[in-house]
């Protein structure tokens, strides 16, 4: 029996609120600690896991270099002691939330992910939120995040073939060239929108004011004890 999709949500939610209030080298350490323990326990491959994260070391290094530059009236921007832990700590963060991401993607199917975003806002519907329009909603929006990279692999290749210097000349001119490849990559995901939308018209999506899974997710003891785990966790990080 797997881990409730609600309670995997749950899990995702407390880790990353813990991660971000996280200070301390040691509560950071936990979390990839845990983290890696999942990630053994699941059997996901760490390549793959690797290869997740990938488009993530960009904005890392962008948050590093620029926590790095502490101010000093005197001198004006220099890089302190100080600033330049915070910095490393900041990364160290975004790291350890993309991985806590990107084990989530890879161990939930979108089936999964929408059902556990369902069952979170249930209580919401009460209140006349359309709770399965919101899944679908944010459950197809983790879905084209991987598509979308993907897309825009295949475009700067095709740019590349094309004789385009991508990676060529000053920052500002590697960044005008790469801004070329965004008009292809909105037009490639407005027709993928568009297909979706056909296929999903073509389904009576809709049409019923109850939707239902094919699988039945039920909270079992190791939900119960996947919740109870992670509660303890978070809660030994704040005490750190």
């Amino acid at each position: 029996m797997s881990v409730h999709p609600g309670v995997r949500v749950l899990m995702l939610l407390a880790v990353s609120v813990s991660v971000l209030m996280a200070d301390s080298w040691l509560a950071l350490g936990l979390f990839a600690a845990a983290l890696v323990a999942v990630a053994l326990a699941m059997r996901v491959p760490g390549g793959k896991l690797l290869r997740l994260m990938v488009p993530a070391v960009p904005f890392v290094v962008l948050a590093v270099v620029f926590g790095m530059l502490g101010f000093d009236p005197a001198a004006g921007m220099v890089v302190t002691g100080d600033s330049l832990i915070g910095s490393l700590q900041i990364g160290a963060r975004l790291l350890v939330l993309f991985a806590a991401s990107g084990l989530f993607c890879l161990t939930s199917t979108a089936e999964e992910q929408m059902c556990g975003l369902r069952s979170l806002l249930s209580p919401f519907g009460k209140l006349g939120l359309p709770v399965d329009d919101v899944a679908v909603t944010l459950s197809l929006a983790l879905r084209f995040i991987p598509q979308t990279l993907d897309q825009l692999q295949r475009v700067r290749m095709a740019q590349k073939c094309r004789g385009a210097q991508l990676d060529c000349g000053s920052a500002g001119a590697r960044l005008k060239a790469n801004a070329q490849c965004f008009v292809p990559l909105f037009v490639g995901m407005f027709r993928r929108a568009d297909v979706l939308s056909q296929a999903m018209d073509a389904r009576c999506y809709g049409g019923a004011d109850r939707r239902s899974s094919l699988v039945r997710h039920q909270m079992g003891p190791k939900s119960v004890f996947a919740l109870i785990g992670t509660v303890l966790l978070c809660v030994v990080v704040a005490l750190l």
